[in-house]
């Protein structure tokens, strides 16, 4: 796999992550703090000896500034107000003046990840997931706004003029990513070209779309399920970058997950509960670029390097596919 280094692991003092829930009013006991996770944020998990489990998250100074924390914080209040359960937030750092380093501390996530419970389930619990992974984006995808782009601190500031999909043009489709797939072989200068040209002839139409409350990192593996007898619910997202966007962005990464196989009833009782207009053109161009980042290891998926450069190569055609398809 291409990508490696938004993993790096920075290294920080346990006694700076004790200081951290010491002083968020935390009294009980640390039993232990589990080993680094890093993908642009840094994450510890934290068990209490009362058994309660706390997610402390470091953000990478070259990935972040104030404004990033600031941004999750909105965004997890947001949710909480259209129904969508998040782990409180005990205490946050937007500037990196005491610790060296910006920090988000909160309990940690309840219910599991869709991405663990999906293979391990039979065809009708998959189905029901789907309904209720459909009922939460509806929800999500309700929050409407007049401007695309990335928040500065609070959801009514723009923090750039540019829009995501002009953005992502340039960062990921003319460069970025799709160069890194060519560069390495695993396309042709053909079919590197054909991307580009897909994007640059939709981009005033992607550019035109309708906006709202957009996760981005709308995979299965950021978002947490549980059930009862009968039904599944969301019980929380993971992965806070949202912004204003297009919601079929989310919706190309939810019906064509990367690491992960659906069928086609699952994408039916999504569509049946979602409860918004679709359009097939935008999720096409999505799909293109869901694909082109998965290719080259942007996303932080819970695979082995193993299972993810198998997936790889048994995926790599779908970018001739997609093309056709939007063509």
């Amino acid at each position: 796999m291409i990508n490696k280094s938004l993993s790096t692991v920075v290294d920080i003092p346990l006694e700076t992550i004790r200081r951290i829930v010491c002083e968020a009013g935390i009294r009980d006991d640390i039993l232990s703090i589990g080993e680094p996770v890093a993908w642009v944020v840094q994450s510890y998990k934290i068990m209490l000896a009362n058994h309660r489990t706390l997610l402390l998250q470091f953000c990478h100074q070259n990935f972040s500034d104030q404004a990033f924390v600031e941004s999750r914080v909105s965004a997890i209040e947001m949710l909480r107000q259209i129904g969508i359960p998040q782990p409180a937030v005990l205490s946050y750092a937007s500037d990196d003046a005491e610790y060296g380093l910006r920090y988000m501390l909160s309990e940690d996530h309840a219910g599991t990840q869709l991405f663990h419970r999906h293979p391990n389930t039979d065809s009708m619990q998959r189905v029901k997931m789907y309904r209720a992974v459909a009922e939460a984006y509806g929800k999500i995808h309700g929050v409407k706004n007049d401007w695309a782009g990335i928040w500065d601190g609070k959801p009514d500031k723009r923090k750039y003029s540019i829009h995501p999909s002009q953005f992502y043009y340039g960062a990921e489709i003319q460069n970025g990513s799709n160069r890194q797939l060519f560069d390495h072989k695993m396309i042709t200068s053909g079919t590197y070209e054909r991307i580009c040209a897909a994007w640059e002839s939709n981009l005033d139409f992607l550019v035109d779309r309708e906006v709202s409350l957009a996760h981005v990192n709308s995979f299965p593996w950021n978002i947490r399920i549980a059930n009862d007898d009968e039904n599944y619910a969301v019980l929380g997202v993971s992965g806070i970058e949202f912004m204003w966007w297009d919601p079929m962005y989310d919706v190309a990464n939810l019906l064509y997950p990367p690491f992960m196989d659906i069928t086609q009833d699952e994408r039916n009782a999504f569509l049946g509960s979602y409860g918004h207009p679709l359009n097939e053109r935008a999720i096409g161009l999505y799909r293109l670029l869901n694909r082109i980042l998965a290719l080259a290891n942007c996303f932080m998926a819970p695979v082995a390097d193993e299972q993810g450069d198998r997936w790889v190569s048994e995926h790599i055609h779908e970018l001739d596919l997609i093309l056709a398809e939007i063509s």
